[in-house]
């Protein structure tokens, strides 16, 4: 999906990231054990072509945004996706690949304004997942209202994780 600005907070500002911004800082991102540790992407890492084809694909989706997430001085430092769900819900994920930037709040703050978006652009609710082994996933999502909706952990292994944590955050008002 084509977004066009940015959504702007105290720290950090959203835009949708260009392919022409994928680079190989980015791609050692996704590729460091401590940074893909809860991400998805570990199971398939992407070498640079294949991360420039996914961002050209997140644009020309019609239900998915691929943002960057940026310093106040446009320093990229990661990124989040937003999928856009049967009309009234959006599903947000991120990633704080810069490890100078972690710790900060930054990952709150886009959370924080991607929440402020959805509402301000009529979604109904957020949604997240997050393993059961990310206590700061955890922690985050609980800080800012969202509430657990489903666990699943069947006493196995979840893709190489113990289970999965669904939880979303009602914009009703």
């Amino acid at each position: 999906m084509k977004f066009d600005g940015t959504i702007s907070g105290s720290e950090i500002f959203l835009k949708q990231m260009e392919a022409s911004e994928i680079n190989e800082v980015f791609i050692s991102w996704l590729h460091d054990p401590e940074t893909n540790k809860f991400l998805e992407v570990r199971h398939n890492l992407p070498d640079l072509q294949q991360q420039v084809d996914y961002v050209d694909s997140c644009i020309s989706s019609p239900d998915k945004i691929y943002f960057g997430i940026y310093r106040l001085d446009s320093s990229l430092i990661g990124s989040s996706t937003v999928s856009l769900h049967s009309g009234d819900k959006i599903e947000v994920g991120l990633m704080v690949g810069d490890k100078s930037s972690r710790g900060k709040g930054y990952g709150r703050e886009v959370v924080r304004l991607l929440v402020h978006w959805a509402k301000a652009t009529g979604f109904q609710e957020v949604t997240a997942g997050y393993s059961t082994d990310n206590v700061a996933s955890a922690k985050l999502f609980a800080s800012l209202g969202f509430v657990i909706n489903d666990k699943a952990i069947d006493g196995g292994i979840v893709r190489e994780q113990k289970g999965v944590v669904r939880t979303s955050l009602s914009l009703r008002s």
